[in-house]
């Protein structure tokens, strides 16, 4: 994968996407990515990789990192994505492929095709459910929450966990009337107030626990 800047001073610059590489209003380091925005923060995010997926997390910057609009301080770089650093935007691409006999790839494209499972359709989350990390391997971390139905887990690109004790899903969120219903295949596992409750309607000041980790609940009321 690569990214690549769609306007700005470096616009049609690309940099493949690497383990460590900073990305920053003055770059330090030659592989360093300088990205020539008077909002941007020195160093203003990092470019990590979790169980083969490369993930970019903000580093404390000042103007945040933003994703179709909403601030979000660590998501996953897949192929398409469009991410903004002050007015500086930047996308994710698909390296080009060699191409493959026209026999396998029908075989693949076969393969992708599933009539069984569609998924439900999106519901906005007003006013928006926020998740704080207040322990584990992503403590600190924020999560905006503004539709779903989305579903947290170790296997989970939308909302990633990374706690190496993690279900490949741990909860799923969906929207309700006047809140957002939590539900869990794993009660024993992934808890709510320190209870093993399998679905919930979360409120302010919940707690979901696992492992090492804690996530406190609230809803965002400001205009």
């Amino acid at each position: 994968m690569k990214i690549c800047f769609l306007n700005g001073p470096y616009k049609g610059k690309e940099f493949p996407v690497k383990k460590g590489l900073i990305l920053s209003r003055n770059s330090e380091e030659e592989e360093d990515i300088a990205i020539k925005d008077p909002k941007a923060s020195n160093p203003h995010a990092k470019i990590v990789k979790k169980k083969n997926i490369f993930y970019l997390q903000d580093m404390d910057s000042k103007n945040g990192t933003y994703v179709n609009e909403e601030i979000n301080d660590f998501f996953a770089l897949q192929p398409g994505l469009k991410f903004q650093i002050g007015q500086t935007v930047l996308q994710v691409k698909e390296s080009p492929k060699p191409k493959k006999p026209w026999n396998e790839a029908v075989m693949e494209e076969l393969k992708k095709i599933s009539f069984e499972n569609h998924p439900k359709p999106m519901k906005t989350i007003t006013p928006p459910l926020v998740l704080k990390f207040k322990s584990g391997v992503q403590k600190g971390n924020t999560w905006h929450i503004h539709y779903g139905p989305r579903e947290a887990g170790s296997s989970c690109l939308d909302l990633p966990i990374l706690d190496p004790q993690a279900p490949d899903i741990c909860f799923s969120l969906e929207p309700s009337k006047d809140s957002v219903l939590f539900k869990t295949l794993y009660p024993e596992k992934i808890l709510i107030n320190k209870k093993h409750i399998s679905k919930k309607k979360l409120t302010n000041g919940d707690c979901i626990s696992f492992a090492n980790t804690s996530i406190e609940v609230s809803y965002n009321k400001k205009p």
